[in-house]
C-alpha cells in the first residue's frame, strides 16, 4: 500500500537585489495612517522575533538587518493576510518586500487596491 505525503507549496525567497521596493505598484493612495502601520508593526513585534525593539525601528529601516529570517518573515506575511484581508501573491514571497514597515505598507495598497479593483 502506497502512502502519499502531501507536499506543501513551494516558492523562492529571492535576495533583496532581486526586487526593488520602489518596483511595487501603487495604483492607490499609499497606506499611511497611524492605524495600518500600528498594525503592521503589532505584526512585526509579535510575528518577526527581532533582536531589536521594532519601537527602535523608522518606518524605513530594514528588517532584515534588525533580524528578520526568512521563516520568521512567512509568519509576518500569513499574520498580514489574516489581518488585512489579502492574500500575497507568489511574486510578493521576496524578501524586497517585507524589507521594511515602509515596504510592507507599499505592498498591502497594492493588493488593498487590487481586491477593491476586482469586488
Amino acid at each position: 500500500m502506497s502512502c502519499l505525503k502531501p507536499q506543501a507549496p513551494s516558492f523562492v525567497i529571492t535576495p533583496a537585489s532581486a526586487v526593488d521596493a520602489d518596483d511595487l505598484e501603487q495604483p492607490g493612495p499609499p497606506l499611511d495612517n497611524d492605524r495600518v502601520y500600528g498594525e503592521i508593526r503589532r505584526i512585526v513585534r509579535d510575528h518577526a522575533d527581532l533582536i531589536v525593539d521594532v519601537a527602535t525601528l523608522s518606518d524605513k529601516d530594514d528588517l532584515f538587518r534588525a533580524g528578520l529570517i526568512s521563516h520568521a518573515m512567512i509568519d509576518v506575511m500569513l499574520a498580514l493576510e489574516d489581518q488585512f484581508g489579502v492574500q500575497f501573491p507568489e511574486r510578493m514571497l521576496r524578501r524586497s518586500v517585507f524589507q521594511s514597515i515602509d515596504t510592507i505598507a507599499a505592498a498591502l495598497t497594492e493588493l488593498r487596491t487590487q481586491a477593491s479593483a476586482r469586488g
